[in-house]
């Protein structure tokens, strides 16, 4: 099994971070029964019967196969057994119980982390509408969705894989929202990076393209 590391998708319009450590003797993700993760059109929860979703589907993150506009809560058919999921935007990612982390949705910006651009349509952009593993057979610990968290803000460039979190961190726990994320390193810190025009960052009105400790905590 590869060594677990601190890696997170940091992508435009709708991103999914990831971390783990490097001890491969880590504990896997705990199963949760009641994971429920809301994105901004659909929502999904895990249930001892399967993982269901619902609500709007037309950039797949349903992961019902051909993405119908709306629908009620229904099961995924022929997918993995997850144990915890988060949602970005107009995507969904969830994990099994030995870390290997799944994504569906719209893959706009590669914020499925398939390794290359999924080769499915929804509309005019990239999707999957089934879950797919992430490239790298890497091992995760938890999961966050959000939006925009690139790495710096503002590039172009754009990522397919998980790429790693600067400054070789450790988190104990992940947080995304619009444009910014956060997380608790393993040493108790606080630390956010992303959009910083509100002053999500917590340190000041300025894009932070790598992580900062947020002060006063």
């Amino acid at each position: 099994m590869p060594g677990r590391r601190s890696l997170a998708l940091l992508l435009l319009a709708t991103a999914g971070l990831a971390c783990g450590d490097d001890d491969a003797t880590a504990p896997s993700p705990e199963p949760d029964v009641a994971a429920l993760t809301v994105g901004r059109q659909h929502a999904c929860r895990v249930t001892v019967a399967g993982t269901y979703c619902w609500g709007g589907g037309e950039d797949g993150q349903l992961g019902i196969g051909a993405a119908p506009v709306t629908a009620p809560p229904t099961l995924l058919m022929d997918a993995p057994e997850l144990v915890s999921l988060a949602a970005g935007s107009t995507h969904t990612c969830g994990l099994d119980d030995e870390g290997v982390a799944y994504c569906w949705g719209s893959d706009r910006d590669g914020q499925l982390g398939l390794g290359v651009q999924a080769a499915e349509r929804c509309g005019a952009l990239p999707c999957a509408t089934r879950p797919t593993p992430l490239a790298g057979g890497l091992r995760f610990r938890m999961l966050a969705g959000g939006e925009v968290g690139r790495e710096p803000v503002g590039s172009t460039v754009r990522f397919d894989e998980p790429v790693e979190v600067s400054g070789g961190l450790r988190f104990t726990r992940l947080a995304g929202g619009s444009g910014s994320y956060c997380g608790i390193t393993t040493e108790g810190s606080t630390v956010c990076w992303g959009r910083g025009t509100e002053g999500q960052p917590g340190s000041g009105t300025q894009d932070r393209s790598s992580p900062v400790v947020v002060p006063g905590l």
